[in-house]
């Protein structure tokens, strides 16, 4: 089961220095504010929604209160999911979620400054359709305020071409990487979407997409006859992706995959037993949302990635109370075991001032 982490990484510290919203005072006496994250994707079988307390008091240490868990957590809340018709705006289902703790459920908490017990969260597990919205409703029972969002669902499906990419879905010959130092060589390729209709639009339009890769490769000592195996994770691969109305073009500059490698990948220190055997990648394409869109373009592009699920709570689509977050939804399509070209990619790798002393080499047959 494929779960979905919507975790915000020490996110009650980072609402005290927010500047972008002006729902609160922060020299005003302690009140709650509170702070929402979910993104809602089809291909997943669990969702999970963070709803926390920004804990702002005149009288007392962010960081003293940062350490215990009633500060981060309300004690009385009901969170539900109610799945809208749109063109009758019926509620068809409505889920009362669970309160659920993310170490159990496989995602611990990172120790530091922040409690790292206990983690909760709200878990929604019904399969999602693109031909409805989801309303997520928050009622605190002790306040008595409710706060709301609503997302429609981007659509994964071939049919419709609604987020559609040949090279990974109906490849007419297997898709290889060539990464050969030739004079402005880009990976290059294309796809459709529904793209730009408008932001509250049933299926989801896609306004923003991402790119992220794990590159597979080995050491092999000849001395030792031993291999190790390595996984390589690139996220936010800075490709250009250029989404139009109803299709995408995405490239991606050779030069780049040298530069990721020499950051990356340490130089062996005997370059005459010691070799790298650059195996394959793996490459995923998220999409996102117009709400997600506009988060970025808020909070600005190198500070937030689709691939994760943190957020900076300085822009909201929630409403309500005092409340900031985001509620929205994002996919992705993945091409597994892409194989690169050898030995061409190799001689170039080797060649290259920033990547030869790394000693990739051809495998032998």
């Amino acid at each position: 089961m494929r779960k979905t982490l919507l975790y915000i990484s020490g996110i009650a510290l980072a609402f005290i220095f927010a500047s972008c919203s002006e729902k609160f005072d922060v020299a005003a006496p302690y009140k709650n504010v509170t702070i929402v994250t979910g993104f809602m994707d089809i291909r997943d079988t669990a969702h999970y929604i963070r709803i926390e307390k920004g804990f702002l008091d005149n009288n007392k240490s962010g960081l003293d209160m940062a350490k215990v868990a009633d500060s981060s957590y309300y004690a009385n809340i009901d969170v539900k999911i109610k799945e809208i018709d749109p063109g009758t705006s019926a509620v068809v289902n409505t889920f009362t979620l669970p309160r659920v703790d993310m170490n159990n459920e496989g995602y611990p908490k990172d120790s530091g400054t922040f409690f790292n017990t206990p983690n909760y969260a709200y878990k929604f597990k019904q399969p999602l359709h693109p031909q409805y919205k989801y309303r997520l409703v928050i009622t605190n029972n002790d306040s008595h305020e409710v706060d709301s969002a609503e997302t429609a669902i981007i659509d994964t499906a071939v049919s419709g071409n609604h987020f559609f990419v040949p090279i990974i879905e109906t490849p007419t010959q297997p898709y290889v990487i060539n990464i050969s130092h030739r004079i402005n060589a880009k990976q290059a390729f294309s796809g459709t979407i529904v793209g730009n209709t408008q932001p509250d639009a049933v299926p989801a339009g896609i306004y923003t997409m991402e790119c992220l890769m794990k590159i597979y490769y080995r050491d092999s000592n000849s001395n030792t006859n031993q291999t190790a195996s390595h996984v390589l994770t690139w996220n936010n691969v800075p490709a250009t992706i250029t989404i139009r109305s109803a299709s995408f073009d995405f490239t991606l500059e050779n030069t780049t995959f040298y530069d990721f490698f020499q950051e990356n990948i340490t130089a062996t220190p005997d370059i005459h037993s010691v070799w790298r055997l650059l195996d394959s990648c793996d490459l995923y394409l998220y999409a996102g949302s117009h709400d997600y869109y506009t988060y970025k373009q808020v909070v600005g592009a190198q500070q937030s990635s689709l691939t994760g699920g943190e957020i900076k709570p300085n822009y909201s689509n929630i409403k309500g109370g005092v409340v900031l977050g985001l509620y929205t939804t994002r996919t992705y399509k993945v091409g597994k075991a892409i194989k690169f070209v050898v030995p061409a990619s190799i001689d170039s790798l080797r060649a290259d001032p920033r990547t030869s002393a790394i000693n990739f080499t051809v495998p032998t047959p």
